[in-house]
């Protein structure tokens, strides 16, 4: 996935679905789903990446890993921003950010506050954005994270242009 090659990934995720339903690890399917639900999403294959989330929480659920369901409630809200649906995006961000604040993944909270800046600063609700942005760059500083300060402070900068 990293060097481009979604179709193959793709393949591979589907590999791991099979081996994962073996070992018949709720958790371990519901990562395995949420990855190829974000290889479609990239593709814009949307019907299907939402299907796979569908399928990714579900395991999660029965796993009962609050961390996991938050990943997929960030990536429906990916889904969701991507097809310019702020609303929608900034539910499933909202849902993801309390999952992460309740399992304490700081670093993933942090992503997930910025995620929620820009689906803020789309609705034009820019107070609230730039509150969320201050929290992801508050939490993103105290990890000493300096790749995504400079990101995170660049999104402010634009929220605080228009």
């Amino acid at each position: 996935m990293f060097v481009g090659k979604l179709d193959s990934a793709i393949i591979l995720v589907n590999q791991a679905i099979v081996f994962a339903r073996k070992v018949g690890e709720p958790k371990r399917l519901g990562l395995a789903y949420l990855n190829r639900a974000d290889y479609y999403r990239q593709q814009q294959n949307i019907a299907q990446s939402l299907k796979d989330c569908a399928t990714a929480i579900k395991y999660a659920e029965i796993a009962k890993d609050k961390d996991v369901k938050a990943r997929v409630n960030q990536t429906f809200g990916a889904i969701y921003h991507h097809q310019s649906n702020y609303e929608q995006a900034s539910k499933y961000i909202r849902l993801a950010v309390k999952g992460y604040q309740e399992v304490g993944n700081k670093r993933m909270e942090a992503v997930a506050l910025n995620n929620l800046g820009l689906a803020l600063k789309y609705q034009k609700t820019y107070t609230e954005a730039i509150s969320a942005t201050k929290k992801a760059i508050q939490i993103t500083d105290s990890l000493k994270d300096i790749n995504n300060l400079s990101i995170y402070y660049g999104n402010l900068s634009d929220i605080y242009y228009l």
